[in-house]
């Protein structure tokens, strides 16, 4: 479908959603005022009346919610199958994007770098070539929910992007790179009985501002001081002041995660005043965030393993 096509599909589907939320509403209201002229009547035929069109305003409400979040669904997969996927194949190649899949728990777990809790879901999974880099996306949230009594809340541990990109240096053993934010605890190793991860120590550098910035973890303190130059340090927060929010990196197995603590779901499409332009330019402005990723980096330089292997 071309853009002109795109938006009155949209459009179309938006109209529907719209009478079919307010129309359950409307039925929710109507069935709520019926239950409550049936209690203060007095005459047993108006209760049974009252109760009967609540009944059934209670069943068309709840129809008309589900038939709702069908056609939810069904306009958030076409602005995500048309307009995102091309958005994507315009600044990656070999774009692999399922809006469904996402990480699993247990690789999300075996990085260690946030506590996992009871709850995990990921989604809007992102594989491709970035300036010749291969990287995986996905959005991410874990949570940890707990019930005490009569009461329950829901504590969110992690929320955000999580990047995993083939990284251009050879390193052994696992560096942890925490970003401290106004929640302390969260620059701390999670605790964790059965560590599927080496040792680590925690680790200080020369660069003042950069411990301040970051708390650092390694299981080999000599490959870490070779890996983290000043320049590195530089790069590293120069990145995470583009990302203002708490980061937490990870080089493990060949690989760098970045984990984006930003309290937001990428790739969503707005109901309600949706503009297909706007969603455009987010969409721009988030695969220019991932080339800027590897331009400060710079992970694409491949001079670094091709010393290494000389």
């Amino acid at each position: 479908m071309d853009q002109n096509q795109i938006e009155q599909k949209v459009a179309s589907i938006r109209r529907s959603i719209q009478f079919l939320t307010v129309t359950g509403l409307t039925c929710l209201v109507i069935g709520v005022f019926s239950f409550i002229s049936g209690i203060l009547s007095s005459r047993q035929t108006s209760i049974d009346g009252a109760m009967a069109a609540f009944a059934f305003l209670m069943i068309a409400a709840i129809i008309l919610f589900v038939l709702s979040y069908m056609r939810t669904t069904q306009y958030k997969r076409i602005i995500k199958n048309e307009v995102l996927k091309s958005c994507l194949e315009k600044h990656f190649d070999n774009v692999n994007y399922k809006a469904e899949a996402g990480f699993s728990r247990e690789e999300i777990a075996s990085t260690e770098l946030v506590s996992m809790g009871n709850r995990f879901h990921s989604n809007d999974y992102l594989s491709a070539y970035c300036d010749g880099v291969y990287f995986e996306r996905s959005d991410v949230l874990v949570q940890d929910h707990r019930s005490s009594g009569k009461s329950s809340y829901t504590v969110t541990l992690f929320r955000g992007r999580w990047m995993k990109w083939e990284f251009n240096k050879n390193f052994h053993g696992v560096l942890q790179i925490r970003g401290n934010s106004s929640l302390g605890f969260r620059s701390r190793k999670p605790f964790k009985w059965a560590s599927s991860l080496p040792n680590m120590e925690k680790l200080t550098f020369e660069n003042p501002e950069f411990n301040k910035q970051f708390t650092c973890y390694a299981s080999d303190s000599e490959d870490a001081y070779y890996l983290i130059t000043p320049h590195f340090m530089e790069k590293l927060m120069k990145l995470t002041d583009d990302f203002d929010c708490p980061v937490y990196y990870e080089f493990l197995q060949g690989y760098l995660h970045i984990a984006i603590y930003n309290d937001k779901d990428a790739f969503e499409p707005k109901v309600m005043g949706f503009d297909l332009q706007g969603y455009q330019k987010e969409i721009d402005e988030d695969c220019a965030l991932l080339h800027q990723v590897v331009e400060i980096l710079k992970l694409d330089d491949d001079h670094f393993k091709a010393r290494e292997e000389n």
